[in-house]
């Protein structure tokens, strides 16, 4: 399991992933991800344990800014010499402009009628901030529309919403970020649910922002990852909390 462990990541629960594989028999370690090393056509690990295959936590934006340190796990990687679980083609999906592209006509040209239903009702209208590609103008002028995003991040870096921001300041955010590899995207107000905040001894009740993550395993359903906020950005940057969730089933 592998990723740049200065990152912030949760090396306890990599730990835990690791300790899911020694029980199918595998001898899985954490590595930091500029550590392996490649040589005779196999990569290492720094216990000098030879490496199969990689379950990467280390998303591929890191891993470009950090290119010239990771030269080792590249090569092994484009030799097939090591087997990546989360190989780099999972990238255009991670990438937002898949969103985008999600919305453009010649996408809707080979989709059928129901999946650009689903595509219009589901997907937030997303484009590039650019003057050639949406009216930078009304953007500014109905603020509480939109949010901007840059195209190829994670966790919640960067993300501003115009909801939370005055006219002006709107503006001016706006202007700093057109043309700077940008996306903007239809603003969605997260569902939002009573939950306990223990901080307080009376009207301990508040309502919280939810974001809910649907996870499939082989085909099948795993399990939900559940987070709230008070505020309508939901990230560990700002107030974000995690909450046990439950399957229930009705008995046959």
């Amino acid at each position: 399991v592998v990723d740049f462990l200065e990152k912030g990541c949760s090396v306890e629960e990599f730990e835990e992933f690791a300790k899911s594989f020694r029980k199918l028999g595998a001898d899985a370690e954490v590595c930091e991800i500029r550590n392996l090393r490649y040589k005779d056509g196999s990569l290492y690990s720094p216990s000098g344990n030879k490496i199969d295959a990689i379950y990467r936590r280390a998303v591929t934006c890191d891993i470009m800014d950090h290119k010239n340190e990771v030269g080792d796990f590249l090569q092994a990687d484009k030799d097939r010499n090591v087997c990546l679980v989360g190989s780099f083609c999972t990238h255009i999906i991670h990438d937002k402009i898949i969103f985008k592209i999600l919305h453009m006509d010649r996408t809707h040209e080979f989709l059928t009628e129901d999946e650009i239903e689903y595509v219009k009702l589901h997907i937030p209208y997303t484009s590039r901030l650019t003057a050639s590609e949406i009216d930078i103008d009304s953007v500014k002028e109905n603020k509480d529309k939109w949010l901007i995003k840059p195209e190829d991040s994670y966790g919640a870096k960067g993300v501003f919403a115009g909801i939370n921001f005055g006219k002006h300041i709107w503006e001016k955010v706006i202007d700093d970020h057109v043309d700077k590899h940008y996306m903007i995207q239809e603003f969605c107000m997260p569902y939002r649910t009573y939950n306990i905040d223990f901080n307080k001894e009376v009207n301990i009740f508040e309502k919280y922002s939810n974001l809910t993550g649907m996870y499939i395993y082989n085909g099948k359903f795993a399990g939900f990852y559940s987070r709230q906020s008070n505020h309508e950005i939901i990230s560990t940057q700002y107030d974000e909390t995690d909450i046990a969730s439950a399957v229930l089933k009705h008995k046959s």
